[in-house]
């Protein structure tokens, strides 16, 4: 093989004009926003970026209104299994059947973390006393709120905006009109 590319660098020396020259990164512009072969490690991989999200917001909001501390190396921990999961060959799904299996492992522990994360933020937030009800996205938002098991009959307090508490009380019968 050694004579091959011998000859064939010898040739493009030669014929310098006729070779294509490129500055700058080997990157294909065109391979953006690939589609998948493997939709549920797609679907992980964006559940994975909303949790992530969610989590730094209520880590920081209860370190700076509670003094709950900073979860750093949780949170690195399940950035960094996101992350990895991100590599090129896995979302648009050409990795080998094993990367999937492990990918699913990975994902089973990320979100067994993001859970239990979650409600230790949500309980340091809510002060121990209850369920916490948080609007993370960047506007106000209407919808209907589910309670199950014994939390339909028991009354809570909702955090508006500042920080102010709002009593609420869940509604005695069954109804499919949203509330206010």
């Amino acid at each position: 093989m050694r004579p091959f590319f011998e000859r064939l660098l010898a040739r493009m020396e030669r014929e310098a004009d006729r070779y294509p020259v490129w500055s700058g990164e080997l990157y294909l512009e065109f391979h953006r926003g690939t589609l998948t072969s493997v939709a549920k490690n797609k679907r992980n991989n964006r559940l994975a970026e909303q949790a992530l999200r969610e989590l730094e917001a209520l880590a920081c909001l209860a370190m700076t209104r509670c003094g709950h501390a900073y979860p750093a190396e949780r949170l690195h921990e399940l950035w960094r299994i996101a992350l990895l999961h991100q590599f090129h060959d896995i979302l648009p799904g050409t990795s080998i059947g094993a990367v999937f299996d492990d990918s699913d492992r990975d994902y089973e522990r990320f979100f067994k973390g993001v859970a239990e994360l979650k409600q230790e933020l949500a309980a340091a937030i809510a002060g121990g006393n209850g369920r916490l009800l948080f609007n993370i996205l960047g506007r106000p938002r209407r919808g209907l709120v589910s309670l199950e098991g014994s939390d339909a009959k028991k009354t809570f307090s909702i955090v508006a905006r500042q920080f102010r508490r709002r009593p609420f009380a869940a509604p005695t019968g069954r109804s499919n009109r949203p509330h206010p």
